[in-house]
């Protein structure tokens, strides 16, 4: 179950931990989504907007023996999050939602949520770093959820990858058994209990899993590929069929600061000057044509 928490907020520029416990002086009420600063169209410097903001929401629960969780939909540009003074982490990036799980946190009635904002430019998170001819501006500029799901055999997140050699791994954050039944179309061409498994790739293949949840509501179908090819090592590796990186097959390098560096040329040069220990091909899988569902258990 989703709840909204995007109405009757306090805010204030500035952080101070006592307002993890008292709602200081000078909190004005707002709604989500919410910038930190309004401006005009013109005649404004982005250090208007820059610096530290506290978010305060407070909220009842009622649900016994579930999971909790909260999902910021977009928080811009990194933040601390803490619950009833429990410190929930930091978390970084404007641009992606983050769903924190709050179970042991959180408790039956009153509850207090307190969020640090950062809305400074900084080299180390997008979209800064490198060259930028925007502005982010900052705030709690989407909703905020609570999400309660049941305790036992709860998945938020499931991921499925398979490799050239034919070997599908599957990834939950759930404390349950799998068992998996993978299609090609309608036929069921591989099927395994836990998390893998292993089929026979031949030329340029996808596949497709479809699953659904343990406690009985279906989910979306995951789909993914696998390529049967890939680049062959030394001076004959291609991309795409092409001996050359250019244009969209240029191969983008993120350094450890942020910066983005896109280099072109002989292929395999090209990967041996940036450093690269191992090289990933990936491929977007075929919509699916099959009905069918696959199963957790």
């Amino acid at each position: 179950m989703k709840t909204s928490l995007s109405f009757g907020w306090s805010f204030l520029p500035g952080f101070d931990f006592a307002s993890l416990r008292i709602t200081p002086d000078g909190a004005v009420d707002v709604d989500l989504p919410h910038s930190v600063k309004l401006f005009s169209h013109h005649d404004f410097s982005e250090k208007e907007y820059q610096g530290e903001f506290t978010y305060i929401k407070t909220f009842s629960y009622d649900k016994k023996d579930r999971r909790a969780f909260l999902r910021f939909e977009g928080a811009m540009l990194q933040f601390d999050c803490y619950l009833n003074g429990v410190d929930l982490g930091h978390h970084i990036g404007g641009y992606l939602p983050v769903e924190i799980e709050v179970t042991d946190a959180i408790k039956i009635g009153k509850n207090r949520l307190v969020v640090r904002l950062d809305t400074r430019e900084d080299p180390t998170v997008p979209p800064y770093g490198g060259s930028v001819d925007y502005l982010a501006f900052g705030g709690l500029y989407r909703p905020v959820y609570l999400i309660d799901k049941p305790r036992e055999n709860a998945i938020s997140s499931l991921f499925v990858h398979g490799d050239k050699d034919g070997n599908v791994s599957v990834t939950s954050d759930g404390d349950v058994a799998l068992s998996c039944h993978v299609f090609d179309g309608e036929k069921e061409i591989l099927s395994f209990e836990g998390s893998k498994g292993s089929l026979t790739v031949t030329g340029d293949t996808c596949r497709t899993i479809f699953y659904s949840s343990t406690y009985g509501k279906s989910v979306p179908s995951l789909r993914f590929g696998i390529n049967g090819g890939g680049p062959s090592a030394g001076s004959g590796m291609t991309v795409n069929g092409s001996q050359t990186l250019s244009g969209l097959n240029g191969l983008s390098v993120i350094s450890g600061s942020g910066k983005v560096s896109r280099l072109s040329g002989d292929v395999a040069s090209v990967i041996t000057a940036a450093g690269v220990s191992s090289v990933t091909v990936g491929g977007t899988a075929p919509k699916p044509t099959s009905s069918k569902n696959g199963t957790f258990t």
